[in-house]
């Protein structure tokens, strides 16, 4: 997340009281935590679920300096939505394996995206009022 990206989320909101942001907070931090070891591992798949890792620590950090949940939670969908996109253009253009059970599969098949992953983060991101 970008300086101005957080700022437009968060910009002239009053931040939750201390208990509740400081919770919100360590959430982020978890999540963040996860994100990073992700990052680093060698399965292409961890790293792009990394993506939506980061993306629900975003929303806890924004959430808890008075962001409403419903825009930082649309935000983080249009966010997912375009990396989902340039993901599957990449799965696509990639060559393809030529022998075996997989023949005809793209070789980084395993970085496909799914909706329905981000959703269920972002649903756990919105019950945590």
């Amino acid at each position: 997340m970008t300086n101005n990206e957080f700022e437009m989320l968060t910009g002239g909101c009053t931040p939750r009281p201390n208990e509740e942001r400081q919770r919100l907070l360590a959430m982020a931090r978890s999540r963040r935590d996860i994100a990073s070891r992700m990052y680093v591992s060698p399965s292409g798949a961890d790293q792009v679920d990394a993506y939506a890792w980061d993306l629900c620590a975003d929303a806890y950090g924004c959430i808890a300096y008075g962001a409403s949940p419903d825009v930082v939670i649309s935000w983080a969908k249009g966010k997912w939505c375009a990396y989902a996109v340039s993901m599957r253009e990449k799965v696509s253009a990639a060559p393809k394996i030529r022998m075996g059970p997989s023949a005809g599969h793209s070789v980084i098949s395993h970085r496909w995206t799914s909706d329905e992953f981000i959703d269920s983060m972002l649903a756990r991101v919105k019950s945590c009022r």
